[in-house]
């Protein structure tokens, strides 16, 4: 798994993190890691997701060099209906890797 914490005074409210994350529990997407959990402890509200295996893109480009343009196209393509996922339930992602 994944989880990303944050910390509670960067969030306005509970209920409203809340209604988001059930809004993100509902997304399926091939492009996009599914949100499973989220859980306030102390002063840090953690988001859990599954951890998705993959290289990132920086370490592509170091071993390949820069990318074609029409590969550079495809990745965007890939990135873009991904958000489009997000975008649908009017979410927005925050964090792209």
């Amino acid at each position: 798994y994944a989880v990303k914490s944050i910390p509670r005074k960067n969030v306005a409210s509970m209920d409203g993190i809340a209604a988001k994350v059930a809004a993100l529990k509902t997304i399926r997407h091939p492009r996009v890691s599914a949100m499973i959990h989220v859980a306030a402890v102390g002063d840090k509200i953690h988001l859990v997701s599954p951890f998705l295996e993959g290289t990132k893109l920086e370490d592509v480009v170091k071993a390949n060099g820069r990318l074609a343009p029409k590969q550079a196209a495809q990745v965007v393509q890939q990135i873009a209906s991904g958000l489009q996922a997000y975008h649908a339930h009017e979410l927005f992602h925050g964090l792209l890797k």
